[in-house]
């Protein structure tokens, strides 16, 4: 950490008051450079940099980029720690980078301080819990692809590196966490299908997790059931989808499997939402949207 004055970070015009970084900045979320000029009453994630052209900046510094994590109110020696993250200059309050901050006026005890900035507290949470990039950084994203035949290997593969990856809790209180599940494959085994069907809509009712699906290339037969797990499900353009009814190798053994076919059957048009018919039904990603398949293409 740094501490540098303003006029270091900035250039200022005298006769239009305009201001231009020397360096690349970021204040917040926010990250401009040298070709970007502002005036008084620019605001970056609700701080006006013109309030401030006398004073000193609490700066990290990372090669030619300024990161701004607290300003120094009266030139004093030290950034306060300031809990309630207040600035108040010239009679106005003005929302800190720092957390936590407390900047009082000259002469405002810390107990008045308090008291003036309770109403923002809500506010600035959200400011900066919206615009901080460590904190997006911190939402966890697992990619998860599906690829090839629907077997024992894959409901494996999906229960171990769900269970491995589970939310974590992080400083909001709040569990972060998304699955997205990359589907292509010609099909396989229904009941490894709905295997995978039933444990990812069991881990997003219970660990109120999100899981995405997006179809890639082809998703037919038990793959279809799969996809249809996720709470959003997406799809590239010239992807093919194929759905048709339960069907066994051995044609002799029909008879007696004749009840599994039909439990097989009727789970997948509770799933797919339309009937099968006895020819496969074959469809285009645009046509999967109209049937209500996916929510969204993927151009």
């Amino acid at each position: 950490m740094a501490r540098i004055n303003f006029n270091q970070i900035f250039n200022r015009n005298q006769e239009t008051g305009a201001i231009t970084p020397r360096s690349r900045v970021r204040v917040g979320g926010v990250t401009f450079g040298p070709g970007m000029t502002f005036v008084r009453g620019t605001s970056f994630n609700g701080i006006d940099l013109s309030n401030f052209i006398n004073n000193d900046f609490e700066v990290d510094v990372r090669g030619d980029l300024f990161i701004v994590k607290g300003i120094y109110a009266e030139n004093r020696q030290t950034c306060l720690p300031a809990r309630n993250a207040s600035l108040a200059i010239a009679g106005g309050r003005v929302p800190c980078l720092r957390l936590p901050v407390r900047y009082t006026q000259t002469g405002a005890t810390h107990r008045q301080a308090h008291r003036q900035v309770l109403p923002f507290r809500k506010k600035l949470k959200k400011l900066f819990f919206k615009n901080d990039p460590i904190r997006k950084k911190m939402i966890k994203i697992k990619k998860i692809y599906l690829f090839g035949n629907i077997n024992l290997f894959k409901l494996r593969k999906i229960i171990k590196t769900i269970k491995k990856n589970l939310p974590v809790r992080l400083q909001t209180g709040k569990k972060i966490n998304r699955f997205d599940i990359y589907v292509n494959s010609a099909g396989g085994n229904s009941e490894e299908a709905f295997g995978i069907y039933d444990y990812l809509k069991e881990m997003q009712r219970k660990k109120k997790i999100k899981i995405r699906t997006i179809a890639i290339g082809r998703t037919e037969s038990a793959a279809l059931t799969v996809f249809m797990a996720g709470k959003e499900r997406f799809s590239y353009a010239h992807t093919l989808f194929m759905a048709h009814k339960a069907e066994i190798k051995d044609k002799k053994a029909i008879k007696d499997y004749e009840k599994k076919i039909n439990y097989c059957n009727n789970y997948c048009e509770k799933i797919y939402k339309f009937k099968l018919t006895e020819k496969p039904l074959i469809f285009n990603a645009k046509e999967a949207l109209k049937m209500g398949i996916i929510h969204k293409i993927i151009v």
